[in-house]
């Protein structure tokens, strides 16, 4: 949540509205005075106060509605109005248009250049309604980069099995032939008087079924494969160089 009030206006309000104590909020303003930041972030993450509660402070204060984003169908048609750009700039969401008039979730309560920006770009006249900043952000990731993780995914994990497929060394076995298990039965049915010949004809089977050392192919080194898929993946067009940055940031 974007805190748009000064901390002593924001530390009045909590109090008055008895979301967090006296010794909490002193204990705040004392980690904030080593560490710097607003005070709103700072209360967040000491854990005296959740940002849907901000938000919903907020909200109550500046006479604003508060949207569920996890619980909406954010409708396409209204994403589709507004650049990309913006939306991931100013980190806003379109949830409703009527009467000329579009309604974006947004996390700060002053959002004036988001919405003068969307006014121009539109002709819409803009309204805001309030919502955590990790709803919206996880709005965005779902709007724009999921549905391209999850076959950018799928397409490595189908590339990996064949590269692995194809490298595989092919074994050829006495049993996968069976012409020549059908030879070699004949053959140990010949009668007595015949070892001599039958020895000699599987010395020469032997001799014939052993690979040339020299033309024995090297196993795959998969260390190098490793090394050789990610720019594969990109110039197939699996995956792009900043979908690939973003993935390694959120692991």
């Amino acid at each position: 949540m974007e805190q748009f009030m000064t901390d002593p206006e924001l530390s009045e309000l909590l109090l008055k509205e008895k979301l967090v104590t006296e010794e909490q909020l002193k204990k705040a303003k004392d980690f904030q005075q080593k560490v710097g930041g607003p005070l709103s972030a700072i209360l967040q993450k000491l854990g005296y106060i959740t940002e849907k509660a901000l938000t919903d402070l907020v909200a109550k204060q500046e006479g604003l509605e508060v949207v569920d984003l996890e619980g909406m169908v954010i409708p396409e048609n209204l994403v589709k109005r507004i650049p990309r750009k913006i939306i991931e700039d100013h980190e806003v969401i379109p949830v409703a248009f009527k009467d000329n008039v579009l309604t974006l979730a947004t996390s700060d309560a002053d959002a004036f250049a988001a919405i003068e920006q969307i006014q121009l770009v539109t002709g819409y006249k803009v309204e805001i309604a309030l919502a955590p900043r990790e709803s919206i952000k996880k709005a965005i990731n779902d709007l724009f980069y999921a549905e391209g993780e999850a076959k950018a995914s799928q397409s490595r994990d189908d590339l990996m099995r064949e590269l692995e497929e194809s490298d595989e060394e092919p074994e050829t076995r006495l049993h996968d032939r069976p012409g020549k298990d059908r030879q070699e039965e004949k053959e140990d049915e010949e009668p007595e008087g015949g070892g001599e010949k039958k020895s000699q004809k599987r010395k020469w089977k032997e001799e014939e079924d052993e690979p040339d050392m020299g033309e024995r192919e090297e196993k795959p080194d998969y260390e190098r494969l490793q090394k050789a898929l990610i720019p594969l993946l990109i110039k197939k067009g699996v995956i792009t160089e900043r979908e690939l940055i973003e993935e390694e940031k959120r692991l």
